[in-house]
């Protein structure tokens, strides 16, 4: 009966990205951002293309796709890997990282 997981997506022209937040015992523990960047506007077909002298339309296979993983323990942010590599920032930039996330996992609890 205790939430394990919580999953968003967000939608743009030019982007989506999907987070999903997992807790340990009721903590926030693990969270993963799968940003993609869309080549054109999701609305960019054909037509949009030969008006505006362009090569290409949309198509999600010329996406750049970015994955960041966030680790925590005990309330605080303690890694970050991006794709596979570790992310090296400094305590500064670490802690806001740390707060963003959290703020946006607490605004997501008061939906529930």
């Amino acid at each position: 009966g205790q939430l394990e997981k919580m999953a968003t997506r967000q939608f743009g022209e030019h982007f989506q990205v999907l987070a999903e937040y997992y807790l340990l015992n009721g903590s926030l523990s693990f969270v993963i951002e799968r940003n993609i960047t869309y080549n054109r506007p999701i609305y960019y077909d054909s037509i949009a293309m030969k008006a505006n002298n362009d090569n290409q339309v949309f198509d999600i296979e010329k996406s750049e796709w970015n994955d960041m993983r966030s680790y925590f323990a005990d309330g605080k942010l303690i890694q970050q890997l991006n794709g596979l590599n570790r992310v090296t920032i400094d305590s500064a930039n670490l802690l806001a990282e740390q707060n963003r996330l959290l703020n946006d996992f607490d605004a997501l609890k008061k939906m529930e």
